[in-house]
Parts: structure tokens; sequence; C-alpha cells
């Protein structure tokens, strides 16, 4: 109970304690402790436990990596997750659409990094998904990568895969404060041609690019299919 409501330190005396009595705990209330590690972000906490886990006997599994790469994620401490997958591996433990997106979104703007995770999906059993693409875009955008932003557009059309406006959003905002004016244009464009109805921050970006010279007229007719999407959708 206390590990759901977020009480982890709670739970973890109340797990001192039943070992001190000698209580053993069974796998479901240290998985259940490890969530709650997880959900608070505490990674260090959460890798004991799941080592305390394996020392009583429980060994390792999927879902409490997971749980363990969750923390890592909240904490953005992406080299221990990272570490968590390698290990993972080695003990033949598959990581499934979960423990990689998880593992990129504790990336952050290491867009490098995550491109490395996204190629490593690739050639696993695991196949890339709206959510890791989208990951790995707004990675890209973060650090300012609007140009790589927009190849892992490019690929999730080839892979029948939708991005969605916030995709979008982020790769327009991107190439507005790094100037690349060409490129917000065909996003906007490429917006239209999907029919990915635009929201009202779609319109002020769209808006705001009308004030470069020369791309008024063009912004404008954007914006107005953009919006006749939204109503024809």
């Amino acid at each position: 109970a206390c590990a759901q409501q977020g009480m982890w330190k709670e739970s973890l005396k109340l797990l001192q304690q039943m070992s001190i009595k000698g209580v053993r705990a069974d796998d479901i209330v240290l998985k259940t402790i490890l969530q709650g590690c997880a959900h608070a972000g505490k990674w260090l906490e959460a890798y004991k436990l799941l080592l305390d886990m394996n020392a009583r006997g429980f060994g390792f599994d999927r879902t409490s990596y997971n749980w363990a790469i969750m923390a890592c994620e909240k904490d953005k401490q992406w080299k221990h997750a990272m570490y968590l997958l390698q290990d993972m591996q080695l003990k033949d433990i598959d990581p499934d659409e979960h423990t990689y997106t998880t593992i990129m979104k504790s990336c952050g703007y290491q867009w490098l990094e995550v491109l490395q995770i996204l190629k490593q999906v690739k050639r696993s059993r695991v196949v890339p998904n709206e959510a890791m693409y989208t990951v790995a875009v707004n990675s890209c955008i973060a650090d300012g990568e609007s140009s790589q932003a927009w190849q892992l557009i490019q690929e999730m059309h080839t892979r029948k895969l939708r991005p969605n406006i916030y995709t979008y959003n982020g790769a327009i905002k991107s190439c507005r404060k790094h100037d690349n004016m060409k490129l917000a244009i065909v996003l906007l464009n490429d917006m239209i041609r999907h029919n990915v109805a635009a929201n009202s921050y779609t319109r002020d970006l769209a808006l705001n690019l009308c004030s470069t010279k020369g791309q008024r007229n063009l912004v404008n007719r954007l914006l107005k299919e953009t919006v006749r999407s939204k109503y024809e959708a």
C-alpha cells in the first residue's frame, strides 16, 4: 500500500524491518516496492532492490528491469539505463517496446544516443513504433537537429507510422529557432499532405513564419489548407 501511494521510503523501511524479523517478502511485494521507486525516480534504490531480488532467489525478469529503467528515465540517468539494457541482454532477457522507449526517453537531448538505440531496435525482434520515433524526433529537436528530425519523420512515413501534430509542431518550432525557413515550409506542407490537423499552436507558428520576406503568400496558403484539413478530417 505504501509503494502504491508513492511512499517509497516507508516501503523500503518496512522491507528492512521484515528482513530483521525474519519475515520473507515474496516477489509481488518486492516488485510493488520497485514500482514505487520507479515512479518516484529513485534509480539507485530501484537498482539496489533489483539486485536484492536476485539475492533472495527470485531471479531477474523483464518487468523488474523495466521498472528499474523507468526509475533511471525519471531522473534522466541515461547511462545507468543503458547499463541495465546491456545487463538484460547478457542475461538473455529480451527487451520489449516499453524497455526501448523508456531508455530513449532517459537520454533527453542526447540525440546520437537515442538514434543508436533506435538502430538497435531495428536489429532486434521489436518493431519500432510511433512512440519511439516521436521520442527520437523530440530528442533531435531539443538539440537543434531539425534536419535529422525531418529525416526521422520521412522514415516514419516509409514505415507506415503516423507522426502526430506534436511531432510536427516541435520540428517546426526548432526550424524557426535555428532559422531554417525552408525546412519549416516543407514540414507544414508535409502536414497537409498527410492530413494532420493543425491546432492553435501550429497556426501561431505558421503566422510567425509569415514575417519572413518572400514567404507570406506561401505560408498563408499552407495555413488555410491546414485549417481546412482539420474540418474535412
